[in-house]
């Protein structure tokens, strides 16, 4: 008999102050500083996109962080979280992950043309319901 493992359940949705979620390491290298300054200069477009979206729309995608030692890292949602503080944004959304490989892979969440395929998988999680 083949027993499917199953996929972890997505874990709750929380809002975070902007200045706590700054406190995750970014897994891109480097520190925050180091890591906005590359994100702003070498990918205008995206960055420029994604403040245009935050304004509009708020942050309807969550920061995915997983544990790292004793604090937690980010893996999906660097430029985001750079956008979201380029606009002012007091809070996101964050979805806190025990291991890195339980995150689902989702391809360029900033791709205004992409996050429509997003919707349903979103609205699954609650996170449509987060708007600033």
């Amino acid at each position: 008999m083949c027993v499917m493992s199953e996929q972890p359940k997505s874990p709750a949705v929380e809002r975070v102050p902007l200045v706590d979620a700054f406190r995750f390491r970014p897994t891109e290298g480097g520190d925050w500083e180091a890591v906005g300054r590359e994100y702003r200069e070498e990918h205008p477009v995206v960055m420029g996109s994604l403040r245009d979206e935050l304004v509009a729309r708020g942050v309807l995608t969550p920061i995915d962080v997983f544990r790292e030692g004793h604090g937690w890292a980010v893996s999906n949602g660097h430029h985001r979280l750079l956008a979201a503080q380029d606009v002012g944004l007091p809070a996101v959304p964050v979805r806190y992950w025990e291991r890195e490989a339980d995150i689902p892979r989702v391809k360029r969440y900033w791709d205004p043309e992409l996050r429509r395929d997003y919707g349903p998988e979103e609205d699954e999680h609650g996170v449509g319901q987060l708007r600033y």
